[in-house]
């Protein structure tokens, strides 16, 4: 398919960047905190501030099959079991639904899961970065008298330490912190710190006071910050998903969180839903972003056997 893993080409459908109103065929639906995956319509959701969008196609373009009327679904009951959902109507992808434990997973099932998961935690933190312009990136890492039992305890470690860092600067703001296992060596646990703004390595070095911290150099003097935002929540993402991976191979207790993001600072959504064609969503989606065409458009067509509603992912 033209739009899958490429950047934008002549092939986008073109518009006014940035216009202040939408097509005659689209219509804002305040209000609403997910999409209406409707019988006739295109649903986008734009994240204006991270520069992204989805656009979710319509269930009758593919068929009485969709894939999120009926379908195992890896949780929420815990990870070890397998559930099935049936909708009970067309209409949002995560609501209205039946749910019925059918058995328990199988490893692969149970990896798959994870993989699914730490997919849609990658996507989140994406955003979460790029629409708080983090351009900082720490990694804070363990001496021998306080290294940390478990990832738990690394994350324990993690999060104090930007409650600390909070209160000497006096007031709070979006972070990222996530933890990770080295791959050479000694394997040990570390935890990386996104930011957005300038804080002296002394006062970073004397706040955390468990072992060393390293200042990772993502961008240039006088770059562009949303290309350095960008780079720095690409990063946090993988490091994310790659958590997410690490915690179900070795079993996950309760309490191990695989990232922590300071609250309040969540991107909006809005939501638009077009009655035309893949075109008039992809212009909706850039009439509200409204920051040019995209660089790169993703299709869920590209994944063999995706389980989740069809969508076509945005980036500028």
């Amino acid at each position: 398919m033209a739009w899958v893993g490429r950047p934008a080409t002549d092939e986008v459908p073109t518009g006014r960047a940035g216009a202040s109103s939408l097509d005659p065929g689209a219509k804002l639906v305040p209000g609403r905190t997910d999409p209406s995956v409707s019988g006739g319509k295109w649903t986008t959701k734009a994240y204006v501030t991270a520069g992204e969008a989805v656009c979710y196609v319509p269930s009758i373009q593919v068929g009485q099959r969709a894939q999120w009327r009926q379908e195992p679904f890896l949780g929420p009951v815990g990870e070890d079991v397998r559930v099935s959902i049936r909708k009970s109507r067309w209409g949002d992808p995560t609501r209205r639904y039946r749910m019925t434990v059918e058995a328990q997973l199988t490893e692969e099932e149970a990896a798959e899961g994870a993989r699914r998961a730490g997919l849609r935690a990658k996507a989140k933190v994406r955003r979460y970065a790029r629409a708080n312009a983090l351009t900082r990136l720490w990694t804070l890492t363990f001496d021998d008298e306080n290294l940390p039992d478990d990832r738990a305890g690394a994350m324990r470690a993690g999060a104090a330490f930007v409650r600390r860092l909070q209160k000497l600067l006096g007031r709070t703001f979006p972070y990222v912190v996530v933890v990770e296992r080295g791959s050479k060596g000694t394997r040990r646990l570390h935890v990386h710190l996104a930011m957005g703004f300038y804080v002296p390595m002394d006062t970073l070095r004397n706040t955390w006071g468990q072992g060393f911290v390293y200042a990772q150099n993502l961008g240039d003097r006088g770059e562009d910050e949303r290309k350095v935002a960008s780079r720095v929540a690409g990063y946090v993402a993988k490091y994310v998903e790659k958590s997410f991976g690490e915690v179900a191979a070795a079993g996950r207790r309760r309490g191990d969180h695989r990232y922590e993001v300071g609250q309040g600072f969540q991107p909006a959504m809005e939501v638009v839903e077009d009655q035309g064609d893949e075109a008039d969503a992809f212009r909706s989606a850039i009439a509200l972003v409204g920051d040019g065409l995209p660089t790169y458009v993703w299709s869920s067509e590209a994944i063999k056997d995706w389980l989740g509603p069809p969508v076509r992912v945005l980036r500028w």
